[in-house]
């Protein structure tokens, strides 16, 4: 109607979007992966303790948080490892990103994890920078694959890497199992020699 003034209700408005900002947030966690832990479940992170990758046992619960990518945030009560000078418990925010690895909120850091009690062994991560070989486009029916020198440029949250090639080709999503990583130089160096001084003595 022209010339009819309405009027604004400023709370009606506020309470509505509240409401639709939490179904936001239900829906957003209620889409995620069935490989989470449960409340108060057991796990085990592998750290980097002195030099020494070690299995460190704690305490799962989840938090009121969702990270940039609308993931649910979880506390993890570490508990006390006098063994490894870590003589009370520690917290950490993760965030599980597949069923072998999460995020540390802290260090920004891709970190594998475990259920307690699991024998299950992953393989290790590998560090931005480290000399490798990959089967190119994966494994092929009938064909064995094969395998070619590069560098990993980057790691992705699920797990995958990024590879660049000795040729100059790229790989954005590699799988970890169909990488090996390959000795630094400095190594293969001292390997050499020690065969070269083997060679000496015969």
């Amino acid at each position: 109607v022209h010339g009819e003034c309405r009027i604004f209700d400023f709370a009606a408005g506020f309470e509505m979007a509240s409401k639709r900002m939490k179904a936001d947030e239900q829906q957003s966690v209620a889409v995620q992966p069935n490989f989470l832990p449960k409340e108060n479940e057991d796990i085990e992170v592998k750290w980097m303790v002195d030099d020494k990758k070690v299995w460190w046992q704690g305490k799962v619960s989840p938090t009121d948080f969702l990270d940039t990518s609308k993931r649910q945030v979880f506390s993890v009560h570490y508990v006390a490892r006098p063994d490894l000078s870590i003589p009370e418990e520690e917290i950490r925010q993760v965030v599980f990103s597949t069923a072998s690895i999460l995020i540390d909120q802290e260090e920004g850091d891709l970190m594998l994890w475990r259920k307690s009690g699991s024998s299950d062994e992953p393989l290790d991560l590998i560090g931005v920078g480290s000399r490798v070989k990959a089967q190119y486009q994966g494994p092929r029916p009938h064909e064995a694959g094969e395998f070619f020198a590069g560098v990993i440029a980057d790691i992705h949250d699920d797990g995958t890497y990024h590879i660049l090639y000795d040729d100059q080709d790229e790989e954005m999503h590699v799988n970890r199992s169909l990488i090996e990583v390959l000795a630094p130089p400095a190594q293969e160096e001292a390997g050499e020699d020690e065969d070269d001084d083997d060679d000496d003595d015969d």
